[in-house]
Parts: C-alpha cells; structure tokens; sequence
C-alpha cells in the first residue's frame, strides 16, 4: 500500500470542479487543486478532513498542524471540519460522494449549492483501508453513507477475495455499478426506514464464517452497534482486522452528532481493549 508523502503542509485548497447526481440521494463533487499532485494513485478509500467556509467567506482558513492535530489560530474562525472517504482519484481530480438530506447541514448543503469554483479546506489522509487484511474472509456492511468506502474497498480486493457484503440504501435508483471479485456474495437491500438498518438485520441472520474474518461496518450509530454487539458476543471483532465507525445517528444533526461520534467511538476501542 503507497503511504501519502510526509513532510511539508497537510491542510491545503482545492476548488469544485464539476458536480454529478449519482442517484435521488447521492452527489459527487470533482475537487481540483495543486495539493492532490501529493496524493498516492491508490488512495481510494482513506479518509480525509474536508473544512467548508462560514458564511461569507470566499474560502476556509486553514489550520496548523503542530503533529498533534489541527490548530486554528484564530479559533473563531475555524471553519465546519467534517470527515469525508475519498470516493476516486484520477491523479488529477479527486471525488467526493454526499449523502443528500432533506435538512441538510453545512457541509451537505455546501455540497449540494457551492458554486463551481468555490474553495474548501483539504488534509492530507493517512494511509487508505489500513485494517483490510485481503487473505481473511470479509464481513462487509453499511447503508448509503458507508457506500464510498465499501466500494473502494471492494475494488481493492484481489479476485481471490472470499465474503459476503451487504448493503442498504433508500431505493433501486441508489444503486450503483461495483468492481466486486467473484468470491464475494454482494446483497443490495432497498431500505426506507429511517436507520436504514436492513444491513444490519441481514447480517444478524448470516451464516456465521468459521475462518478468521475481516470486519468492515459503518452508517447509521444504532444499526452499526447492533451488528456490533453481534459480531463481537461471536469473538469476530479482532483488532487490526476490524472497522466498525458510526457514520451518522438517527435524531441528530450533522454539527450534533460530530462529538457525539467521537464519544462512541472511543467507548468502541475502550470495549476491544478488554
């Protein structure tokens, strides 16, 4: 796996070069900028910080990076940071996919109404995918949110690659085409319930694999902790060979459940700990 280049600035602009409608409920952003030259040509998949300007600003202001973290000197004028996956890159475009909301937030609505042109925040990611082990039987999972990474991760996988994935999104039209190895059983679920947890209840009545596994889950908080508990009441859940992130919680808001993911992240890693 390429490692991003260290060194030098991690947080950059880059500007939106081209918005595409990938389905009643998904928008891709082509983002454009120097910095992506950085970039290693496998990095579909990683996460990466994405900052959206305030109000009235023409761009973000970016932070500091004291290798601890971001540092704003001005911290009035931090703008919204959000975490995005990176959906592709051609070496010189880089994509990224929003949920579209009926009641967006800041980063979903400068998503969907950002001028082509208009500038945001970008750090530099880590490395893409770190947990995936391709030799282990994979259990994939995940609703519309996750739907960026499973696919990066899917495509990733060599052709000898075992598992089952299941994935839920809100209708037929969500849909979209997949590199998937022959060995891997995939399962769309159309899902409108308001979880859109279908995945999780499909994966709560799997087979259960009786060789080592590959854990990849992540949407919404309760579904994700449901097929959580299931997963690791059967022992799957082993570090480094797990991934098992809340996207996003019903009755939150995007800027609510920004600490609140954090916070149920980090009772996560305290119950692999023991």
């Amino acid at each position: 796996m390429t490692q991003v280049p260290s060194g030098g600035p991690r947080c950059h602009h880059l500007w939106l070069a081209e918005r595409v409608v990938l389905g009643p409920h998904f928008i891709r952003l082509w983002l454009r900028g120097e910095a992506l030259a950085l970039l290693p040509a496998d990095c579909a998949g990683a996460h990466v910080k994405l900052m959206f300007p305030q109000p009235g600003e023409d761009e973000p202001q970016l932070p500091q990076w004291d290798g601890k973290g971001m540092r704003w000197a001005d911290p009035a004028a931090k703008p919204w940071v959000r975490t995005y996956t990176i959906a592709a890159f051609d070496g010189q475009r880089l994509a990224i996919d929003f949920v579209r909301h009926t009641a967006p937030g800041p980063a979903a609505n400068w998503a969907a109404h950002a001028p082509l042109g208009a500038r945001l925040g970008f750090g530099i990611p880590g490395p893409a995918l770190p947990w995936l082990a391709p030799e282990r039987y994979q259990l994939l999972g995940g609703d519309l949110s996750a739907l960026p990474m499973l696919s990066a991760l899917l495509a990733r996988l060599p052709q000898s690659a075992r598992g089952e994935a299941w994935i839920s999104v809100p209708s037929e039209a969500d849909r979209q085409p997949l590199v998937v190895p022959p060995g891997i059983r995939l399962h769309w679920l159309t899902d409108t319930s308001p979880a859109q947890s279908g995945w999780s209840q499909a994966l709560a009545q799997a087979e259960v694999p009786t060789e080592p596994v590959c854990v990849t889950l992540a949407g919404e908080a309760g579904a994700l902790q449901q097929a959580r508990r299931q997963l690791k009441g059967l022992g799957l859940i082993t570090r480094p060979h797990s991934y098992t992130i809340p996207f996003w919680q019903l009755s939150y808001s995007e800027e609510g459940f920004h600490a609140e993911r954090h916070r149920l992240m980090d009772v996560a890693q305290a119950e692999d700990a023991v």
